[in-house]
């Protein structure tokens, strides 16, 4: 999962193979003059443990939790 920050807009959210990567939040805190830079966003990310057909966890240690959902909440 990739999160970035510091456009003070948000941008979209994307899946780019399994990875999810949100480009931008906008601003939470920080009142800025241009409007567009007024939106914030919350990600809410739900995991799931990978395990393979026996039951056991996947032994690729970067590959043992998948996204399972994803909410884009608010941009106001």
């Amino acid at each position: 999962m990739i999160v970035g920050h510091h456009a003070h807009v948000v941008q979209r959210v994307e899946l780019v193979g399994e990875t999810l990567v949100a480009y931008s939040l906008g601003n939470l805190v920080f009142p800025m003059r241009d409007p567009r830079a007024r939106l914030g966003a919350l990600l809410s990310v739900t995991l799931e443990r990978r395990v393979g057909d026996d039951g056991a966890a996947d032994p690729d240690a970067q590959r043992h939790w998948r996204v399972a959902g994803v909410t884009l909440h608010g941009l106001e």
